[in-house]
């Protein structure tokens, strides 16, 4: 390797600059060598010698003389025959140049150095290949491994989904014919609804949360319908045992007590409602229960009439005979609304019966003497006693008296009112103290739901040949026992008494007091009192 000598350092290695450098001066002088040679230049003027004569007397200093620039030092060592002027400061030592090398000795080092460093550089481009070629293989697995790893996500989603399009149609198509199939449908959704297991043996969502269009829907569906079912059917099973159980009860009705045989009557009702969404047969074992123990019930209830009767106790025997009649009524217009030959044939004999025996209690009760000492019931001064009115124009009742006004002429409505609808009097007497003002009115007793089940009416015309007129104030006494009935009339009315001794039985036994008017109607009610003597449903 080439060195260069320093004062302070002895030898040290050249720099590749240095070297470099070295070599160009010494390609330069291998060129200089073989160029010819130059000119010899000529000696320089021999310096004057020094003028030893008396200094003359100083003369004006001229200016001086403009320096020139010093020439370029040369490469080449002075000629040995020049001489330095004698006035001419010595120049200072030169450094001792550098020992030359051979060209081609420097070339080689340089040639080694260059050699060395290429195979420096060819390692290191070995290294960056090398590394590059790491790099460019591990960005080809990464890409690889991406790709495998969207192509399984894409597998895992493809297999997700078909798992949860399978899961939906086999349990939707799942039958729900049984209540052990219904559960079955249930138990499966269960098990899958949070989570479910994919082919490969792992477990992903269920289907309560996924995101596979339409499979929550579906499923939640056959749940539903699986629940309803197993729901319906345990009611039909309930229902069908318990009808079962209630038929064995109807037969034995004659020794149930009456609270019994009232509760199997509520039971009764429960079960008509539900017959219909479980079938015809069901409906028609009902029907024959319901007809079996209203049957039951109501004879149960005249023959304990007849033997409180038979006991000699009126009023207790009243209450019986009344009980018994309400219950028979109830069945005969049941029977006449579905037109049930059958029915009607069974129960209008005994009701009719009842009202014959009860009358005759009613009659041998309550005398002339036993109603005298029965008190009076100011209806318009007891507010507990409620007032009902429908269509009419105007309704109030204070001051102690009642006024209606019916509605519009032209309008083709009645309007009605009444009081007692609630108490539903059975036998009883009524003092009515009333105004007509215009227009028509009918008065009812023993008034049901409907005006022409009473038993009877009583017109109020002002204006017709009756003898009733425009703001005159007149009363009628009704009395209503049993099957008779009388009316007795104020003064100026100049009517005689009318009774009515057997009311038809298939007419209304019980119910409330009312009117009702013709468009335009008004009417007045300034007085109404009751005595009761029995009175209100048993039921």
């Amino acid at each position: 390797m080439a060195t260069e000598k320093s004062d302070n350092t002895g030898e040290r290695p050249l720099s590749m600059k240095e070297r470099l450098l070295a070599q160009r001066r010494a390609d330069a002088a291998a060129q200089e060598s073989s160029a010819p040679a130059a000119p010899p230049v000529p000696a320089a003027k021999p310096a004057a010698r020094p003028n030893t004569a008396p200094a003359a007397a100083p003369k004006p200093a001229a200016a001086p003389a403009p320096r020139t620039a010093a020439p370029a030092p040369s490469t080449r060592p002075a000629a040995s025959s020049r001489a330095s002027a004698p006035s001419a400061r010595p120049a200072p030592a030169a450094k001792p140049a550098a020992p030359r090398r051979d060209a081609k000795t420097m070339s080689a080092d340089v040639q080694r150095e260059v050699e060395m460093l290429r195979k420096q550089q060819d390692k290191w481009l070995m290294y960056g290949w090398i590394v590059a070629g790491v790099m460019i293989l591990g960005a080809g697995g990464f890409f690889l491994y991406s790709k495998k790893l969207q192509s399984d996500r894409e597998e895992a989603k493809v297999t997700y989904e078909t798992t949860m399009k399978d899961l939906q149609k086999e349990i939707t198509s799942m039958p729900i014919n049984s209540i052990d199939a219904a559960q079955k449908v249930i138990a499966r959704a269960e098990e899958t609804k949070v989570t479910v297991r994919l082919p490969n043996g792992k477990q992903d969502e269920g289907w309560k949360d996924t995101y596979v269009p339409e499979v929550t829907g579906k499923i939640a569906s056959a749940v539903g319908k699986a629940t309803s079912y197993i729901k319906t059917e345990t009611t039909r099973n309930e229902l069908i045992n318990g009808l079962a159980a209630l038929e064995a009860a109807v037969r034995d009705a004659a020794n149930k007590k009456p609270e019994e045989l009232a509760q199997l009557k509520r039971r009764l009702v429960e079960y008509e409602g539900a017959g219909s969404q479980i079938g015809t047969e069901f409906e028609t074992r009902v029907a024959r229960a319901k007809i079996d123990l209203n049957r039951a019930v109501a004879r149960r209830l005249f023959d304990e009439a007849r033997v409180v009767a038979g006991k000699g106790e009126a009023r207790a025997a009243l209450a019986a005979y009344a009980k018994a009649e309400d219950e028979l009524r109830a069945l005969m217009d049941e029977a006449y609304s579905k037109r049930n030959q059958d029915a009607i044939t069974w129960v209008e004999p005994l009701y009719q019966q009842c009202i014959e025996e009860s009358d005759k209690i009613v009659y041998a009760a309550f005398t002339p003497e036993n109603i005298d000492k029965t008190p009076w019931t100011d209806i318009l001064a007891t507010p507990e006693i409620k007032w009902g009115n429908d269509g009419l124009k105007g309704f109030r009742t204070d001051n102690g008296q009642v006024q209606a006004i019916g509605s519009d002429p032209g309008s083709k409505r009645e309007g009605v009112f009444s009081v007692g609808d609630l108490e539903n009097w059975r036998d009883f007497v009524m003092e009515v103290e009333f105004t007509p003002v215009r227009g028509q009115t009918k008065l009812y007793w023993r008034l049901g739901k409907l005006a022409a089940s009473a038993p009877d009416e009583f017109v109020v015309n002002p204006s017709g040949d009756d003898g009733f007129k425009p703001g005159q104030t007149y009363s009628i006494k009704a009395s209503y026992l049993g099957s008779k009935r009388t009316w007795e009339f104020s003064p100026n009315l100049e009517r005689e008494t009318e009774t009515v001794d057997g009311i038809s039985w298939r007419r209304q036994r019980v119910g409330a007091f009312g009117a009702v008017l013709a468009e335009g109607a008004e009417f007045k009610i300034t007085k109404l009192r009751i005595k009761v003597l029995r009175g209100g449903k048993s039921r």
